[in-house]
């Protein structure tokens, strides 16, 4: 049952029999920032901390841990909305979690703007574990995995009939990059590689589990790295997150709360066997060139800077590839951060509280708000802290959970990131009433809400193409926030949450399938 969490906690601590005298009382519980400012005693403090974890766990109806966003129904699958006069053409690439049920039965299809098949492909092995990208030529890069047990995914690129062409050995996950494209996806005069150039991959120990408690006290950690490489496989630069600990401003709850091992992947009766997924990234990519670097010569944002996001931490940063030609700081040092702070004694306060975020990346120059980042602000539950900041237990200890943010919808955002203000924003919080009356809430009449995964890509026509990923739902949205374009695949269980859920969803231009296809052979409407 959803409830007002704030008015349960009051309600415990006001009207509850069991609740201290000193909180029998109708006015705040506290004036500040800081619960600890409020004179209240410590066993105060913990019944407002195991208060909220109630009302937390009473919102846990699914097996994601919150509520996810509402389901595209069976009979409503397919191409839901299609304007081609306001959209940016071109095949639509998803990596799905179900196959096609065709002959070929792949999980990464090619689609066209009436949601027709053009390409499906399948990586070898038991699973794939990072996005899929399309590159020019009709090639496809993504992850190969053998044995999950024996370690991580081989980024792979495969051609046009799924023939692998090209494995690097990694133990990757989630993302990866190929030379000349920062990000991943299609923008003017920039030149993605086929062949050759550097790659960039998030990559970690898991598994094998190292048998480390070097940053959670009481079990195991799933540790992230991320590798640039060759075109040859060399190792050209390498940063794992747990030696730059002590730079992602995480407070002593957080801390805490990473120490209690409660953020792991899998059901609650493995838990003790399950190491602490504590940092959780989930994309990494380069700058890239921007105007930031070409104009203003912000080292910052110097093109072969790193970008990288951790769900789990509420954090995206930027890493240096260089030292500082003036020594502010060296190779692999933190630059720029967003989080995990957002409250109004931190500069990031103006973009409000991001949770468990995905695809974090700088805009492609020549494109539309190039220079600003993308985020995929998912909601749900992440984040390692205090409930409330302050509370502490009768000894004094904090008292840091994992979860300790939480919101019931989605945002994209779009940000500048030298004042850290809002540019753009899509969301849609609340489920509008069905206007047509037949059960279809398509656009904006649905709740947008992906607990988990999910993306966006920025268009040569200023529109954003968005995967809730949850629902098995892409969508391509106009800067006033339109929705343009809507498809939902028809093979998938929406019944099933892994079997309902896209990853994520890329556009590209025509020309980048094999020449027959890019002689007009798109199967697209014609613009009035």
């Amino acid at each position: 049952m959803k409830r007002n969490l704030l008015f349960m906690v009051m309600a415990f601590l006001v009207g509850s029999t069991t609740a201290p005298a000193t909180l029998q009382a109708s006015e705040a519980f506290w004036h500040g920032a800081d619960i600890g400012d409020s004179g209240m005693a410590y066993e105060d403090m913990e019944l407002i901390h195991d208060a909220i974890l109630a009302g937390m766990t009473d919102l846990a109806a699914t097996p994601t841990g919150f509520p996810t966003g509402d389901m595209v129904n069976d009979e409503h699958r397919g191409l839901r909305i299609y304007d081609p006069d306001k959209t940016w053409d071109g095949y639509t690439l998803l990596n799905c979690f179900t196959g096609t049920g065709t002959e070929k039965n792949g999980n990464n299809i090619l689609i066209d703007m009436d949601g027709n098949i053009v390409n499906e492909w399948t990586f070898p092995g038991m699973a794939y574990l990072s996005a899929s990208k399309a590159l020019p030529g009709g090639y496809l890069v993504g992850s190969s995995i053998e044995d999950y047990m024996a370690g991580g995914g081989k980024l792979t690129q495969l051609d046009w009939y799924g023939e692998v062409i090209k494995q690097w050995d990694t133990n990757m996950h989630h993302d990866h990059e190929r030379e000349g494209s920062p990000c991943g996806y299609f923008a003017p005069s920039q030149e993605p590689l086929a062949f050759g150039g550097k790659v960039l991959v998030l990559e970690s120990n898991d598994p094998p589990f190292e048998e480390t408690t070097h940053i959670c006290a009481s079990k195991r950690i799933v540790d992230d790295t991320i590798r640039e490489l060759s075109w040859d496989g060399e190792e050209l630069f390498r940063w794992e997150i747990w030696k730059h600990f002590d730079q992602l401003g995480l407070d002593e709850w957080a801390e805490a709360g990473i120490d209690l091992g409660h953020n792991y992947q899998g059901p609650d009766f493995m838990a003790p066997m399950l190491p602490e997924d504590w940092s959780h990234g989930n994309a990494v990519a380069w700058v890239g060139k921007n105007k930031w670097w070409d104009k203003y010569r912000d080292a910052r944002f110097h093109p072969d800077n790193i970008i990288a996001d951790f769900r789990s931490l509420n954090i995206t940063i930027i890493i240096a590839r260089h030292p500082h030609p003036e020594g502010k700081w060296e190779e692999g040092d933190i630059v720029w951060q967003l989080g995990p702070d957002y409250s109004t004694a931190s500069d990031n306060y103006k973009v409000g509280q991001i949770i468990g975020q995905h695809m974090a990346h700088m805009i492609p120059k020549n494109l539309p708000g190039a220079g600003n980042l993308l985020i995929f602000d998912n909601g749900g539950a992440a984040g390692y802290g205090a409930l409330v900041h302050g509370l502490r237990g009768e000894g004094g200890e904090p008292l840091g959970t994992w979860p300790n943010t939480f919101r019931m919808f989605s945002r994209v955002l779009e940000i500048n990131p030298l004042t850290k203000q809002i540019v753009w924003e899509y969301k849609q919080p609340k489920l509008s009433k069905d206007l047509n009356g037949d059960g279809k809430i398509l656009g904006n009449e649905k709740l947008f809400f992906s607990n988990l995964m999910s993306g966006a890509q920025r268009l040569p026509n200023g529109n954003t193409l968005i995967t809730e990923a949850d629902v098995g739902r892409i969508f391509e949205v106009t800067n006033s926030g339109e929705v343009v374009w809507e498809y939902a695949p028809t093979w998938i269980d929406s019944s099933q949450f892994m079997g309902g859920a896209v990853y994520r969803a890329y556009r590209v231009p025509y020309w980048w399938g094999p020449k027959d296809l890019a002689k007009g052979k798109h199967h697209h409407r014609k613009k009035k």
